[in-house]
């Protein structure tokens, strides 16, 4: 099978020739049915489909995905409705649904949900000398929150009267039932934001790809603040289990803009980069990618991509111009540890 073929088949809309450079080990794809079509409940007005989904180990036979919801068919452009976690033990059959995040309303206004993502410790979990995880089972959820004012159920984007927040949520999955439970609201670029530990960093939005682990924690990857408002970077964050709470513990920023972050509702999309993403190379170092939106080489149109240097630091493996579209691009590894990058040309 040639690469080319190989995208096509992944029903991607390209493999960029940076990406298969660093994919050689794959190759094949499998099919099976369609799993994941639309939400089982019906909304009130418009219909419900699956959109953006971030999948999970669940336990040692069960795969686990946050997929977001989306309401279509109403006057409203892009009304979202929060999250579900969808538990797949055989594809054969249709998963089992369990509600994590929806969208609220109160006093004439919406708070609605963005996709949630997060990481999660696979129930049963060993460590490394096959004693038990000490918090095998659990997770946490991030997600973005919209206030909008919702007169006539409608709201714009481009209110000026938007509040855009972080929540979080502690999850949990005892071979039955699995629980998303809320435990944080953050303005993300208000005075009480989502603070990560001691670092002098608080989050803005979350990446684009589920945590992995790292000995107990779980490293994500974000967009984040200085507290002193005085810069934004993109990198990767420490997730720990402390006292039966995920909490955000520490940040290895990989790049850094000096300046003020934006004021106002949207603050992602006014930042220079947004949309990163981490996972581990097949050495046990660490790729990051990210999506700029407004860098020396044109904005948004350039393959980047870095890696830990095995000394605290990161160096930069991929400077590509004009490789991909303005469009997502995250950075993953093979189950034989074959890395590549996934965006369109």
């Amino acid at each position: 099978m040639n690469r080319r073929t190989f995208a096509k088949l992944a029903g991607l809309s390209c493999v960029t020739p940076a990406a298969l450079a660093l994919s050689d080990g794959i190759t094949g794809v499998t099919r099976n049915l369609l799993v994941l079509t639309s939400p089982p409940d019906r909304p009130p007005e418009g219909t419900l489909r699956y959109a953006l989904a971030f999948p999970f180990q669940a336990d040692s036979r069960t795969m686990g995905v946050m997929v977001m919801r989306m309401t279509e068919e109403t006057p409203n452009y892009g009304f979202l409705d929060g999250s579900d976690v969808v538990l797949i033990d055989d594809f054969q059959k249709p998963g089992r649904t369990f509600a994590a995040s929806r969208n609220e309303t109160t006093d004439g206004r919406l708070f609605m949900k963005s996709p949630m993502l997060g990481g999660f410790v696979p129930r049963g979990a060993l460590r490394a000398d096959a004693t038990p995880h000490p918090h095998a089972g659990t997770g946490f959820g991030i997600g973005q929150a919209h206030w909008f004012p919702f007169p006539d159920r409608r709201f714009s984007w481009r209110d000026p009267a938007r509040q855009d927040m972080n929540e979080v949520y502690q999850l949990s999955y005892d071979g039955q039932s699995f629980k998303a439970v809320r435990n944080d609201v953050r303005a993300q670029n208000g005075d009480d934001p989502l603070r990560i530990g001691k670092s002098g960093w608080t989050v803005l939005v979350s990446g684009i790809k589920n945590a992995i682990p790292d000995g107990h924690d779980l490293l994500l990857s974000a967009l984040a603040a200085r507290e002193d408002r005085s810069a934004v970077a993109v990198g990767v964050i420490r997730w720990a289990r402390q006292s039966g709470f995920w909490k955000p513990i520490d940040f290895d920023p990989v790049v850094t803009t000096p300046g003020p972050v934006p004021k106002g509702p949207n603050p992602m999309e006014r930042c220079p980069w947004m949309e990163p993403s981490v996972d581990r190379d097949a050495d046990g170092r660490l790729l990051f990618s990210a999506r700029g939106m407004d860098v020396p080489k044109g904005p948004g149109y350039t393959l980047r991509l870095w890696r830990t240097d095995g000394q605290g630091g990161w160096r930069q493996l991929l400077d590509e111009p004009k490789a991909r579209l303005n469009s997502p691009v995250t950075v993953n590894v093979a189950p034989n540890g074959s890395a590549y990058i996934v965006s369109n040309p």
